[in-house]
């Protein structure tokens, strides 16, 4: 790894613009990128060239240009070894091109890789603006190839960091799905001027010293209690960020966050259910957004903390913020993200210390003899998850109070499905009163949807129990936020996703699919939130691959549908009306938020059929036996006949007796039904 040296140089490129009116004058414009080419008397060899997410992180190299014919004839360029145990997405970065804002000039960014194979190149950029990606994949091999990103959609951004992916392998399975170690060279990274400025401000006073009494408080990181033994400040979860624990400031040591993307910190599991508040104190020269992570197994949620920049902030977060979903009986890790640098210090939860006499919490609540999942003293409402078809309404059977002498404990259970129970509380002294709140609400369902109808030949399917299902790559990509899974209802396998804000599911690289022949999209969606409901599509151009300049999306959104019910959605494709084309369709994005919950079945593409419906259908009897017949239909291999006992249901829920008939009759031997009512479907399917 290079360390950094002598101050960067700079290639201006000047154009000149002879034009000649009344008189000739001669007009100058100084374009603001300048070019990384490694060369020894050059931009970028003599950086700090950081190599993450590649398991051991080799250095970055810069060596002999492979082939210097063609359009890359220099001498130096960087050598990058992505390892087989690397991370798909291994990558290096620097900081020492300094502080960029993108505008019409400098959004071009271009790049000359040499690879054997071909592959994603992303460049992304972090820094005080939320940080940026494009994907644009070489299409050559064993030879210089120039790359371009077109960042205009981001004018206006600030950044300090270049990230490099150099072998960006698609589609994600394992995360480790690099086929064999492979070598890139790259070599003339066009990018914006940046500006390297002097060391950024640091905290010149320590933060308030907390006066809190040591048995009111769980401390995390401090230097006034004895903290939590164990805790690993700084996991390996794929973050950017450098941490520096102990970091000494005006006398006063603190955890520093620098070039911040996210970071976690983790502990030991702990009850912090009888505890108040979450207590925090930041410091931050140039951070322009910070959330604060509270994360209990498989559910997390943020609180935004409020930025002054250059001094000290103190802040107190009710625990009843992360609730829900956050389980207070079992919190683990926290988790910071944002940007820019961050002085942390006193870290701990605490509690009002009690006065005595005036305690009206309860320390147990039962609902038919069980304590209510998630109890804890200190939050006051919760929801009691129920199954579809539910009759009997739970009663509340117990309300411990904390302190046995409280002047009364009142119950009032619930009147009706959904509907709450409440426990009012009223401390010895009178003076305090606390009320529970139990929601009994339907949240899981008990049915399935409508089985599809459409022929196998018109659909595409992603998900369901009556097709064939293509691949997809992740029904739950990495830059989600939720918690997917399989739940098997009434012996049908449906997808799960809760705590949901948001879900990317994709179908990328070899599993892209093909939907310029169909007409809908459809899904079948149960869910117990009567919040908006939004689909997005996303396909990724002729490129096939993200970023371009060739992606088009739409995102529909669907007003609080009715809960507690199975919802089909049939969406014409052209109401997605961004969608420019649908021939490498890669993304699919459901947003249930907040903390939403969605089942989800029988998620396909199908075509309307062009094939028209058969005519002089005509049924003869011969005792109990039918035989059904009707006329051909052009462009029809076979066809398919349905019955029922009444004519007006719902088609889909006809039943299918035969399918793939070569013919245009078909027999119903011994039919014991008063009545029954067939129809007939001509199928482009190939026959039996």
């Amino acid at each position: 790894m290079k360390t950094k040296g002598k101050k960067m140089k700079k290639t201006f490129v000047l154009f000149l613009s002879l034009v000649f009116m009344l008189t000739l004058s001669t007009v100058v414009f100084a374009q603001s990128t300048h070019t990384i080419d490694f060369e020894s008397s050059g931009v970028g060899a003599d950086w700090t060239w950081v190599v993450d997410q590649n398991d051991t992180n080799p250095d970055l190299e810069f060596v002999a240009n492979p082939d210097p014919s063609g359009i890359n004839t220099s001498d130096t360029t960087a050598k990058f070894t992505a390892l087989e145990t690397g991370f798909n997405w291994a990558l290096c970065y620097t900081n020492d091109d300094g502080e960029f804002t993108f505008d019409s000039i400098n959004c071009i960014v271009k790049i000359d890789v040499y690879k054997d194979t071909t592959s994603v190149v992303a460049i992304k950029f972090e820094g005080t603006s939320p940080p940026v990606e494009l994907q644009v994949a070489n299409t050559i091999t064993n030879q210089w190839e120039e790359l371009t990103y077109d960042f205009s959609g981001y004018i206006g951004n600030t950044y300090d960091r270049i990230v490099v992916i150099p072998d960006f392998v698609q589609p994600y399975v394992t995360g480790t799905d690099r086929a064999r170690e492979t070598i890139v060279y790259f070599d003339n990274i066009e990018v914006p001027d940046g500006e390297v400025t002097g060391p950024l401000p640091e905290p010149s006073t320590a933060p308030p010293v907390p006066t809190h009494a040591a048995e009111d408080v769980i401390p995390i990181y401090t230097e006034v209690y004895t903290d939590l033994p164990g805790t690993d400040f700084d996991p390996d979860w794929g973050q950017s960020t450098t941490v520096t624990v102990d970091y000494l400031v005006a006398g006063n040591y603190t955890l520093k966050y620098e070039s911040l993307n996210y970071q976690g910190t983790q502990y030991t599991n702990t009850d912090v259910s009888a505890y108040e508040y979450l207590h925090i104190d930041f410091w931050t020269p140039n951070a322009a957004s910070l959330d604060f992570y509270l994360i209990s197994p498989g559910a997390e949620t943020f609180y935004s903390l409020p930025i002054t920049q250059e001094s000290w902030v103190s802040v107190d977060i009710p625990l009843t913020d992360f609730v829900p979903p956050v389980d207070l009986t079992d919190v683990f890790q926290f988790k910071v993200v944002g940007n820019g640098v961050v002085y942390f210090d006193n870290w701990y939860f605490w509690k009002t210390a009690s006065t005595p006499g005036s305690d009206a919490t309860l320390s147990d609540l039962q609902v038919d003899g069980s304590t209510v999942p998630g109890f804890a003293p200190l939050t006051e409402n919760y929801t009691y998850e129920l199954v579809e078809g539910t009759v009997d309404i739970p009663q509340i059977t117990t309300a411990t109070p904390t302190d046995p002498n409280v002047t009364s404990v009142d119950i009032t259970q619930a009147p009706a499905i959904p509907g709450d129970a409440t426990v009012v509380v009223t401390s010895q002294n009178g003076l305090v009163i606390k009320t529970y709140t139990v929601s009994f609400a339907i949240t899981t369902p008990n049915s399935v949807p409508p089985t599809p109808t459409q022929d196998p030949g018109d659909v595409i399917c992603m998900f369901s129990d009556a097709y064939t299902n293509v691949a997809v790559d992740t029904w739950l990509t990495a830059w989600s936020d939720g918690v997917f899974g399989y739940e098997m209802i009434a012996e049908n396998q449906v997808i799960k996703y809760s705590l949901l804000n948001t879900a990317g599911i994709e179908t990328t690289g070899a599993n892209l699919i093909d939907a310029t022949s169909m007409t809908h999209f459809h899904m079948d969606i149960w869910t117990p939130d009567a919040n908006d409901f939004k689909v997005k599509l996303v396909d990724w151009g002729a490129d096939a691959v993200w970023g371009g300049g060739d992606d088009t999306e739409h995102e529909l959104i669907f007003a609080a549908p009715v809960t507690g019910t199975w919802i089909s959605y049939d969406i014409p494709l052209t109401d997605f009306v961004n969608l420019e084309i649908t021939g490498n369709m890669a993304q699919y994005i459901l947003v249930k938020a907040p903390f939403g919950t969605i089942y989800l079945d029988n998620m396909y593409f199908w075509e309307e059929s062009s094939l028209e419906v058969p005519e002089d259908v005509a049924i003869t009897m011969d005792g109990t036996d039918v035989t059904i017949t009707w006329s051909a239909v052009t462009g029809a291999n076979s066809y398919k006949v349905y019955s029922y006992t009444d004519p007006n249901a719902d088609p889909s829920t006809w039943t299918l007796e035969q399918e793939g008939i070569a013919g245009t009759s078909w027999d119903d031997e011994s039919v014991t039904e008063e009545k029954k009512f067939y129809y007939v479907k001509a199928s482009t399917d190939a026959p039996n």
